[in-house]
Formats: C-alpha cells, structure tokens, sequence
C-alpha cells in the first residue's frame, strides 16, 4: 500500500504532479486527490516497480539526459547490450512496450502523460520542472543562484536550501551504471561546492556547531576529501576535541591505504599538531591511537592484545597500565568482565565516523562477546554467570546512559555518528540476553529507545537504512517477548513494523528475516508458507543461513499441510544451505537459528506429518531428532527458550508415541522451564499437550498430578 505524505499546500496549478528524489534513496511520488478533494502524495513503493521491466531504468535514463530528453537509438543502446539487442526480434518494439509502461505511471488523474515523444526528433522526453519536479535539477538551479549572488550573506538562504536537498549521492542505488557517472560526477562537485561555501559562511557567522555538522557529514562520509577533512579538523581543534579529531584522521590515513593515495602535508602537519596535543591528555594511549585492553590468553601470558581497526586481526600493544601485568590468579572475575567491557567500548569509539554499516559493527561485537566464555575456566560458575550478565546489561544500556535526555528536534549528524553504533552494540546486547531469561529486561531496554531509533529511521538521510536495520531488529525482539507474554496485538503490531522498517532498510537480510518472524508465529501454516514464498525471490541474496531458515521453515508449514514430497524437499534445500560456521554468517547474530533451532525445526516437520494421519516412522524421526539436542556438540548455547520449546515437544512426541513415562517427565521438564522462563507462550503450549494426554489417559493418576504444575 502506498505510503501517503502530507497534504502540499498552496495553488494547486503550482504544485507538481510528480516528484522524484534521486540524492540519495530513490522515491517516486504522485500528486492524489482524495474523495473530500484534500492534496496529498503518495509514494511508489519498490514492490510496484517489479514486474513492469525496464520502464524504471528508462525514467532514471531520461533523468540523467541533458534537457531530459534523447533519442530513441540513444536510449536503446543505454537500456539493452549490444549482445541482448542481437537475441531481440523487435529492439524498437521493446522500447515502445517499456515507455507505453513509464508513460502510464506518468499519466496524473487522466491527465496527459508526463512522458513526451517527440515526433519530429524521434526523442522521448519527460516534462519540465514544473509538472516532475527532480530534486537534483532543484538543487543545480539554488547552486546557480548562489554563486550569482554579488553578497556573499545573501546567498546563504540559497546555499542552505541548496544543502538541505542533499540526501546522498545521485541514484545511489546505480552505482555501476554508466550512463549515471557523468551527471553523478557533476553534482558530487557542486555539493562539495555548496559544503565548502556553507561551512565558510558559518564560521564568518560563529556558528560553528552548524559548520561542524555539515563538515562532519563530508568527512565521514568521503575521509578523503581534504578540504572538508582540513575544515573539520581545525574546527574541532578549537573544540578541543583531539581524539575525535585524531580519529578522522586516521580514518582518512587508512581510507589513502586502500586506495593507494597520499594525504598532503597540510593534512599531516595538522595531524602533528593535534597528536602533540593529544599526548598531553592521554599518557596511556598507544602510538596507534587506541586504548589498550586484555583478553583472558593475553592476560595469561602477561601481554595485551587489542581488535585491531580492520577487526580481522589481533594487534599486539606494549604500553599497559600497571593492573595487567599482575597474575591471572590476583584478577577478580568483575575486574575481567570490566576490561572486557572496556575492550568493546573503545572499539565502538574506533567505529564512530566509519562509513560501514553498523550490521558488520554488529558482528564484530557478537565475536567479542564470545570472549566472554573464556572466562569460564578461570571462576566457579556462579560468579561467571553473575559478571557476564551484568556485562550485557551495562552494554545493553549503554545508548540509555550516554544519551540520556537526547531529543530528535536536537539531532546533528555528529550525534548521531555516536549514537546508532551504541543502538548497534545494545540491540547485539539484547540478543545475548535472550538467550537466558531476560525477557522483562529486553522489553524495558527496547521499549526506553526504540521510538528515537525509529524517528531516525523515518528522516530520509545518510542514517537512515542503519536506523531502519536496527529498528527491524528491535520490532523483532520486541515480537518475540510478546509472544512469550502471549500478547497478540502486541505480537502482530510488533512483526509488521518490523516488515515496515526492513523494507526502508533495503537489505535482503533483513526483509527476509522479518518475513519469517511474521511467519513463524501465524497459527495457519497455509499462511505461514505464503508469507515464507514471498522471500524465496532473495534466496541468491540473502545469507546461507537465513537461506537455510527460510527453507527449513517452510519445510514444516508444508509438512503441518501434508504437502510430504515438498516439505523433505526443502528440509533437504535447508541442510545444503546451513554453512560449516554458522557463527562467521553475516546475518548469525539476528538470524535466530542456531544448530539447536535447526534440531527443534527438524523435529517439528517429522512431528507435523503425523497430524493427518499417525505414522510410527514420523514419530520416531521425530524423537530422534529432539534427542540430538541433548548431545549435541555443537559447542552453541541453545537458548532457554528454545530449550524449553524443545523439551514441550518431547512431550508431544511422547504422546504421539503413547509412551506415557517420557511424556510425564518431559512434560513436567517443560511446565517448570516456562515458569522459570516466565513464559506465558511454553505455558500454554505445555497446557494444550496436558489436555490431549487426559483425553487419551483420563484415569491416569500420574497425568492428573501434572495439573498442579499447569493449572
């Protein structure tokens, strides 16, 4: 359903009929009028562009074409290789069928199309400004104006418009096209123009914070753009901001690496200057910018090791504070946990101004929780339990602490630079404590932040499709601790805002994982599995885990359909896909599917091919496989809730076998996992199992005593 915007305001001749956003994330919009005759736009979604071929790529041509307009061979050579021209009977006749599709969703309220073919010159063209307004054409003209002005004072209402439309580069999402590089390459010029220009202004005004907000976006986003990076750096000097500034520094050092470029020595003597100043406050940081911190090896031997910036390697430090070279023995478990805490905190710090996305901070930091279990070894059991929690709760909190009283209206990009990589570590955090008993605490962490996550998510800006991830998780986790409070509004409303953010998001990983999550929990597998087919279109996209997910979840909605031959196909589909290290899949922290939930997926889909009509073979399968995970050397902590799921399920299969023994003790098993889970979710379904057991064994007084636990 189109997402409808505000009502425009104004004469209605002056409005545009559509408006199409190109810096940045692509948007479509149309001009509607309701039945109450009230103005609005309404976006075209994604999913409307599917299915109409290439008329989204012509309109994106025509967007780049001088004066909006080219030929038809022109535009056929942009659209089709040469290679496809050859196999096409008809390349003209395709052309034609491509912008009869463009010219219909161009035609407004019965209206003249807003797509023009131009007999005379055997062109196609779209309408002028007035009628399409393209946010890039706007932007151009406010340039052009600006730098016309005789005053320079009096250009900064231009330059500020002019920035304002500045969401991102031109048609980020073509990339590779070429016939999109020279018209991208012109704008990135004039915005570098219209940042200079505005930074300049500001600082001849003193308003340096609104200087350093729009410095700050150039240099994170492009480190190497060294007027921005040179503006910036001296702006935060004056701040004394050393680390920050120290920090983009570096990052813009590495950025050169990699492309095999060279700072100027501008840059490296400002550098200087702030590295001498940053010595001066922080003796204990290494020649590398970083703070040192252990891990339990390093400790052991008496050195440090650091996660090194490009987070695949270890890099070892020799300055430490005093405390690590003590013995292994005189470290008290809080201590430990602390430098661990430590460990993670400065890496987040390292991340901040980084352009990669907070889904790959994520799983650095999901590695460098399992550090954690080091320290197993090293105290008794109930100490380690106690420190790891309260280790995750500090790292869970961390946004609500840092950013206490922080309000949207107040948002700058350095802020939040800061805060979506602690929303990042939270959420990983979150993830963790799922796994044990902390539903209360998830939700009252989740339900603090989520609507500011979520404000970010709606803006259209550079941050936007990480807030859009993150809130997708977050929708998720707070689905899940619904379901377990069995609160299906909450469980509904939860899944579909999660679907909502996942597809700003744009990333395949997430959709698909939102899908299922809606999926999982209908009550009708037919349902289930028309959820589940949507996201078979991803599967060469999406990770090889959630690849297997998707497969082994509809395996079970089709077997719980008696669709056999198709349900074994796709678990058999599901045990390909399922990687050798499932913990080194990108998607491994939110996928949700550990060998332990492949086990309880497993057991299900032979469990359910034995509701329409019993099966001994099914059954048994069905046993055997619950049974794995009891032995499982996986090495994977099965989460508690998926423990108990699994436990409820012995009981059925019990049932289903008439085995009375093993359904009493697994049944009981069950009924105290849910309430030491505080599951209302395992409690009822441990309850709907008792039921079937006193039709079956009515007098049986060993079923009876079960009540007492249930009921």
């Amino acid at each position: 359903m189109p997402l409808m915007e505000q009502t425009p305001t104004g004469n209605e001749s002056l409005l545009p009929r559509v408006r199409l956003s190109t810096l940045g994330h692509f948007r479509f919009e149309r001009l509607v009028r309701h039945h109450d005759q009230e103005l609005s736009y309404s976006l075209m979604s994604n999913a409307e562009w599917q299915g109409k071929g290439k008329a989204l790529t012509l309109l994106k041509v025509l967007l780049c074409q001088h004066n909006r307009r080219a030929t038809r061979d022109k535009l056929i050579d942009l659209l089709w290789s040469e290679e496809e021209q050859h196999e096409m009977k008809d390349i003209r006749a395709a052309l034609k069928t491509t912008a009869v599709v463009v010219r219909d969703v161009l035609r407004i309220d019965s209206e003249e199309s807003l797509l023009i073919s131009l007999l005379s010159s055997d062109e196609l063209m779209l309408a002028e400004q007035q009628q399409v307004w393209v946010d890039a054409d706007a932007f151009e003209t406010l340039v052009h104006q600006a730098v016309r002005m005789t005053q320079r004072q009096d250009a900064l209402p231009l330059w500020e418009q002019a920035y304002a439309l500045t969401q991102g580069e031109f048609l980020e999402d073509e990339p590779y096209s070429e016939w999109a590089t020279s018209r991208r390459e012109a704008l990135h010029g004039k915005m570098g123009q219209c940042v200079h220009a505005l930074a300049d202004l500001y600082v001849a005004q003193q308003r340096l914070d609104l200087a350093q907000d729009i410095l700050w976006d150039v240099a994170t986003a492009t480190p190497i753009d060294e007027d921005a990076l040179c503006r910036l750096l001296a702006l935060l000097e004056q701040q004394e901001r050393y680390h920050a500034a120290w920090q983009l520094y570096t990052n813009a050092k590495q950025e050169c690496v990699e492309e095999e470029r060279h700072l100027t020595p501008r840059v490296h003597a400002l550098a200087k200057r702030l590295r001498a100043k940053l010595i001066t406050i922080e003796p204990y940081t290494t020649t590398n910018g970083v703070i040192p911190v252990p891990s339990a090896s390093a400790i052991s031997d008496h050195s440090t090791t650091i996660f090194a910036v490009d987070t695949h390697t270890i890099l070892p430090l020799s300055v430490l504070p005093d405390v690590l070279a003590q013995e292994m023995t005189s470290i008290d478990c809080a201590v430990w946990f602390g430098f661990k805490q430590a460990q993670i905190l400065a890496f987040i710090h390292q991340w901040i101004g980084r352009r990669t996305s907070c889904h790959e901070l994520q799983s650095v930091i999901h590695r460098m929780i399992d550090t954690f279990d080091e320290a197993k070894v090293l105290f008794d059991e109930d100490t380690f339990k106690l420190s790891r929690r309260q280790a995750l709760v500090a790292l869970a909190v961390q946004p609500l602490a840092l950013f206490v009283g922080f309000r949207w209206e107040q948002q700058s990009s350095y802020m939040l630079e800061e805060l979506l990589p602690h929303y990042a570590a939270s959420i990983t955090a979150c993830w963790r404590l799922l796994q044990g008993r902390e539903l209360s605490l998830v939700n009252d962490i989740l339900i603090s932040y989520l609507p500011t996550l979520t404000q970010v998510a709606h803006q259209p800006s550079k941050y936007q499709k990480t807030a859009a991830m993150l809130a997708t998780q977050g929708y998720r986790l707070h689905g899940i601790i619904a379901l377990h409070r069995n609160n299906i509004n909450a469980v509904a409303s939860s899944f579909q805002k999660a679907l909502y953010y996942s597809e700003i998001a744009e990333h395949p990983n997430f959709y698909v994982s939102a899908l299922i999550s809606l999926g999982y929990h209908k009550p009708n597998p037919i349902q289930s599995a028309d959820i589940y087919e949507k996201g078979l279109i991803h599967v060469n996209k999406i990770s090889p885990l959630l690849c297997s997910r998707l497969y082994v979840e509809l395996a079970v909605a089709y077997a719980q359909q008696n669709r056999r031959q198709e349900a074994l196909q796709h678990l058999m589909l599901a045990q390909e896909a399922y990687p050798e290290s499932a913990e080194r899949d990108p998607s491994f922290v939110y996928a949700e599917f550990s060998p332990s939930s492949m086990i309880l997926e497993e057991g299900l889909l032979h469990l359910g091919l034995t509701h329409h009509e019993f099966n001994e073979h099914d059954a048994q399968r069905a046993w055997k496989t619950f049974e794995r995970v009891e032995t499982s050397q996986s090495g994977f902590i099965t989460p508690e809730r998926i423990r108990v799921e699994i436990i409820n399920y012995q009981a059925k299969t019990a049932l289903t076998l008439r085995n009375l023994e093993s359904f009493c003790l697994y049944l009981e098993r069950g009924a105290r996992g849910a309430k030491a889970l505080e599951s209302e979710k395992r409690r009822q379904e441990a309850i709907a199992i008792y039921k079937e057991a006193r039709m079956i064994w009515p007098e049986e007084p060993r079923v009876k005593e079960l009540a007492d636990l249930l009921l």
